[in-house]
């Protein structure tokens, strides 16, 4: 069961995928490239934390920040689009 046409969801899906690189791209850089190696390079924070130079809990600081900052920006971005749309790319995507 589908609850949008196919087409409406590649769409959605491009444009939920362009706000999500334009709030990446919107980060301080400590905290973009954190995202990046956790979220998208699938590191554990120890990796990251010791490809950054930082700890693991500055990694995690970093990391509360990123989702809120993300989360946020996306929000405002994606407030017309239908809510169940939003959710479910959230959830694959971060």
């Amino acid at each position: 069961m589908s609850f949008f046409p196919e087409a409406d969801y590649h769409t959605h899906e491009k444009e939920f995928q362009q706000i999500l690189n334009d709030a990446i791209n919107r980060l301080p850089e400590k905290q973009r490239q954190a995202f990046i190696l956790s979220k998208q390079q699938f590191l554990k924070r120890e990796e990251v934390a010791k490809g950054l130079n930082v700890s693991p809990e500055t990694v995690k600081s970093n990391l509360e920040r990123v989702m809120k900052s993300v989360r946020t920006y996306c929000q405002q971005q994606l407030k017309d689009l239908p809510f169940v749309l939003l959710l479910f790319f959230f959830s694959k995507n971060l």
